[in-house]
């Protein structure tokens, strides 16, 4: 398969490190950006500073589900998996595939192992789903402390108990860079374009740690994980909620790809990231080239014959200006 890697993705890695960085107490050196998620851990320290591990997370991931549309049939043996596609994306499928820890051949873009749910109709096809193992991959833009008086209330928060309210000692919001990956492919003599597009919501964490010098969640105390109005509550660690908290969403993990940690139901459900019309395009017999950069060419060669017919006026009109 070949893949093209958009510019953009090389300024990605490092920003929640800078976010973080102004959040700290004036007394406290930065955190380092994590270089992998193996390192998304608590802290020895995790009581006494801004964010509860010792780097700052750079990506963070959740099962996905999707479904692209066109208004006339796909063509036979067509899909985002054929091996056909060129793909550009606004994650470096490379760079997240190493922090990952997985192959980068199992990412295409911001997707980890795309694989096709099924077509409803010749005109519609669905990739992911909650029995698959595709997942989305979303760069973290910015971890920050929060208020735990702050936290998501009543019964779909942080607080589902009201005889004994559950109480958390520290509190926190992650929030993601939006993502974009786009399949593009010639199957006779049109490109068929498909951009996939992603802003998820705010990662809202409830957490308790064990004093010093322990190191870890405290079992006895709650936990919570909250996003877009769904949230999942451990009242401790005997609770079944305790392991996808604490090893899926407060590690912005999924267990070796199995969990779901930005849509934190607790159900298995993926995130639906939407439905994306596929766009035709045709092209030029002769070059194989699409219409549309053709346009754009054109354009740009008129705007610069208009400027050159400019700059002669300009130039003559000084000359003019001399002689007078």
């Amino acid at each position: 398969m070949k893949k093209t890697v958009a510019v953009i993705s090389a300024s990605i890695l490092g920003v929640s490190g800078a976010a973080i960085a102004g959040a700290a107490p004036a007394n406290a050196a930065p955190l380092p950006s994590c270089t992998g998620i193996d390192q998304h851990t608590v802290s020895a320290n995790a009581n006494t500073q801004d964010w509860y591990m010792d780097c700052v997370p750079q990506y963070g991931l959740g099962k996905a589900e999707f479904t692209i549309t066109s208004t006339t049939p796909y063509p036979t043996g067509y899909s985002l998996t054929d091996g056909q596609q060129t793909i550009t994306s606004s994650v470096d499928d490379t760079a997240a595939a190493s922090y990952l820890g997985v192959s980068p051949t199992t990412l295409d873009g911001h997707l980890e192992s795309l694989s096709e749910f099924g077509s409803t109709s010749p005109t519609t096809q669905a990739y992911g789903g909650s029995n698959s193992s595709t997942h989305a991959i979303f760069p973290i833009a910015s971890v920050a402390p929060l208020d735990p008086a702050d936290l998501p209330s009543g019964a779909t928060g942080c607080f589902p108990n009201t005889v004994t309210p559950e109480t958390y000692a520290h509190a926190y919001t992650v929030t993601f860079s939006p993502v974009t990956t786009t399949f593009k492919e010639t199957v006779g003599d049109e490109v068929l374009t498909n951009v996939i597009t992603a802003a998820p919501a705010p990662l809202i964490l409830g957490l308790n740690f064990v004093a010093s010098p322990g190191t870890g969640f405290d079992p006895t105390e709650a936990l919570c994980a909250s996003s877009d109005g769904t949230s999942l509550v451990a009242d401790n660690s005997s609770s079944t909620s305790w392991v996808p908290v604490s090893q899926d969403e407060a590690t912005l993990d999924t267990a070796l790809f199995t969990g779901n940690s930005l849509d934190p139901s607790g159900d298995g459900t993926a995130i639906n990231l939407g439905t994306f019309a596929t766009t035709d395009t045709p092209v030029l017999a002769e070059t194989g080239y699409d219409a549309a950069p053709a346009g754009v060419l054109g354009g740009g060669l008129l705007f610069g014959g208009m400027a050159l017919i400019a700059l002669r006026f300009v130039g003559s009109a000084r000359r003019r200006a001399q002689r007078s």
